[in-house]
């Protein structure tokens, strides 16, 4: 009731309810678009990806057994960002005002799907992840036909896996392609 009140207030007619985060907004939203540090957000990004997935191929070819948990904190760190990137770009780049079944923008769209399957997808990389929701690897007591079965299901979806996080890295150079075309 309060709420309806304040909404049809005649002190800010035009007023959405959370104009006070609308800079904030603004801000975010240039951030990702064109935010840079050192290098943009996107080729930091780009970075990201790429480690994800070659870091594990990297760590067993040129790296001691004694690297591991670099690399696993590095694959968590990199989880927490693909997950913050994600909840940015479905606040930053989304239209709520006709309500959530009616968003424009990233929300719901080819690449808000497309960086979710490819967050779900690191799930079973992420040991401690995988544990809470029960993915957990074979426990070594298996007889040898399931774990030759298993080990070619494993295979097979990590193809997927790397052609979903590949398919992402298209995105990001798309993004980029375009930002340098908006430039000249």
């Amino acid at each position: 009731k309060i709420m309806a009140q304040h909404e049809s207030s005649s002190l800010y007619p035009n007023r959405p309810r959370w104009s006070c985060f609308t800079s904030l907004r603004k801000r975010v939203h240039w951030f990702i678009g064109e935010g840079r540090l050192h290098i943009s957000y996107d080729d930091f990004m780009t970075v990201v990806t790429l480690f994800v997935l070659f870091g594990d191929w990297i760590k067993v070819l040129w790296f001691p057994p004694s690297a591991d948990n670099a690399f696993i904190v590095l694959l968590n760190i990199s989880f927490f960002l693909f997950l913050a990137e994600m909840i940015m770009n479905c606040w930053a780049k989304s239209d709520f005002t006709k309500g959530i079944f009616h968003v424009k923008g990233y929300m719901f769209n080819f690449f808000f799907w497309l960086d979710l399957l490819c967050i779900v997808s690191m799930v079973p990389d992420l040991k401690w992840m995988a544990s809470l929701f029960g993915i957990s690897e074979l426990s070594g007591t298996s007889v040898g036909a399931k774990v030759g079965k298993a080990g070619k299901i494993g295979a097979k979806t990590g193809r997927v896996i790397r052609m979903v996080r590949l398919i992402r890295l298209v995105k990001l150079y798309k993004i980029a392609s375009q930002k340098k075309r908006e430039r000249k």
